[in-house]
């Protein structure tokens, strides 16, 4: 049965639906609404994918150090529903499930990419085009025609489809301005052609998380940039200023950005917040309250918040310390494989990635165990491109000569 399932799965037909089923998922992110992208999911991605998981899962995820980490974390997390108080078993079951597609989503993207790396220029293309056009259609959207919608947001724009959040939109439009530009825009192989799309992908992008207004993103996309230029090629470090005041002026020429409003909010209550969640910790470091478990109230100015605004501190609060160490060794991991890309490929995109995944974290991050919605986006798919990187590291075949060739161009 296993014999027939792994011939089945390498056959050139599911391999391209897969290929386009999952692409597809992906830019659905941008114009998709939370509803239909989950089950365009487990209906189109996850239900075919099923099969070789059960057969072949474990032993994938057992030969990658960071799809092992990555389930660690997923397991520990799960135990820490045994000590969460006022939690139903419903509720623990749909953590479960959540933990569950968590780690067949990364590890299909693994799978994906071991058996054809070229699929990654693919999936990079589609996502920037989809994200531009978006953009784009979202802007004019709510700025002509539904600007009053906006009204609850303090009139921040919002993408349509599942991003319908400033913050959310902002984190997942900064990842595809940072593959734009470095793994199409600074590539010295590019023609002229992907040189301009990917400049026009880079413009809409930046402008898009300008007009949300969202300081936490576009402050790590800043810090992403110039520390991939000057690690990769410190000559070009004009073109970041050059695109970002490009991308200022074509959010001013919107009319619907205002600088005032990146500064009027202070620091949104984040260290009152931050301070509130390391005391509640405190009282509990070890284990923490559990996974979705009651805890005191984060309290501010402005009511409550609904969580820490910060990936380690949520953590913290859910699983303590224990769960904080497979989180940080799972990024060290990301890290590591991203930064020897960068050394064999010389292509600091995948790293670049993995830090803007960090810094996002830094200001909006909660817990990971999450049905598909944007830390799928911006955290879990980069580490299983990552990952995926690692598995050919850990190959028989001649990596070197896998990858010796340049990206393919758009």
């Amino acid at each position: 049965m296993a014999d027939w399932v792994r011939s089945f799965y390498q056959r050139p037909g599911y391999q391209k639906y897969a290929g386009l089923s999952y692409v597809i998922f992906l830019a659905g992110f941008f114009f998709l609404p939370t509803k239909a992208i989950r089950n365009y999911y487990y209906i189109f991605v996850l239900l075919p994918f099923l099969p070789w998981f059960f057969f072949f899962g474990l032993n994938k995820i057992f030969q990658s150090k960071i799809l092992s980490v990555a389930l660690l974390y997923c397991l520990y997390m799960l135990i820490s529903l045994g000590w969460a108080n006022g939690l139903d078993s419903m509720e623990a079951l749909n953590y479960i499930r959540k933990a569950f597609l968590v780690i067949s989503f990364i590890t299909l993207t693994a799978y994906l990419l071991e058996t054809s790396w070229d699929r990654l220029n693919t999936f990079f293309q589609v996502i920037c085009w989809t994200a531009a056009m978006m953009g784009i259609v979202s802007s004019v959207w709510y700025g002509l025609f539904f600007y009053e919608d906006l009204a609850h947001n303090g009139y921040r724009m919002i993408s349509l489809g599942i991003l319908n959040f400033p913050l959310t939109a902002a984190t997942c439009y900064s990842l595809v301005a940072l593959i734009a530009f470095f793994n199409f825009f600074l590539q010295a192989e590019a023609p002229l052609k992907t040189r301009a799309t990917s400049a026009l992908v880079i413009v809409t992008s930046v402008s898009f998380v300008l007009l949300t207004h969202s300081r936490g993103p576009l402050l790590a996309l800043a810090i992403t940039l110039l520390v991939g230029v000057f690690l990769w090629r410190p000559k070009r470090v004009v073109w970041v200023f050059a695109f970002f005041i490009l991308s200022f002026l074509a959010a001013a020429a919107i009319g619907l950005f205002e600088w005032a409003d990146l500064t009027r909010r202070s620091d949104s209550f984040r260290l009152t917040i931050w301070q509130q969640s390391w005391d509640i910790f405190k009282n509990n470091p070890w284990i923490g309250y559990g996974l979705g478990g009651e805890r005191p109230p984060i309290t501010y100015d402005h009511g409550l918040a609904a969580h820490a605004h910060n990936l380690f501190l949520s953590n913290l609060l859910d699983g303590g310390v224990l769960s904080l160490l497979p989180l940080l060794v799972l990024l060290g991991f990301t890290a590591r494989y991203a930064l020897r890309y960068f050394v064999d490929r010389k292509n600091i995109t995948l790293f670049s990635l993995a830090i803007f995944s960090i810094l996002a974290n830094l200001t909006d991050g909660k817990v990971l165990i999450v049905s598909p919605n944007h830390q799928w986006f911006y955290f879990w798919f980069p580490i299983g491109i990552i990952a995926a990187y690692e598995l050919h590291c850990r190959s028989k075949s001649d990596f070197r000569q896998d990858f010796s060739a340049p990206p393919a161009q758009g």
